[in-house]
This record gives C-alpha cells, structure tokens and sequence, in this order.
C-alpha cells in the first residue's frame, strides 16, 4: 500500500478491492484472474 495513503483511505481501498474481486469470481470461472483496476474518485474539495 501506498505510504501515502491514512488508514481510513486504505481501508476503503481494501474493501473496494474485495468487493470487485467477489464480483468477477463468478464470471472468472476457470480463468486465472489478473487484473488490474484503476479507479480514481473524484475529491469534491479540489478543483481542476
């Protein structure tokens, strides 16, 4: 995990990360699952 990252971010990270590998174990079936998920959420306090 990235150092830069407070628990909490981590945390979230982990569980989102869990979430999506239970969605695509099922359509994965005999299919050895590598992958990579890039998911960048918007800070609602930063502008671009």
């Amino acid at each position: 995990m990235s150092s830069l990252l407070t628990p909490f971010e981590e945390e979230e990270l982990l569980k989102e990360a869990r979430m999506v590998h239970d969605k695509l174990e099922g359509s994965l079936n005999g299919i050895i699952p590598i992958y990579c998920l890039h998911a960048l959420k918007k800070d609602k306090e930063l502008n671009p």
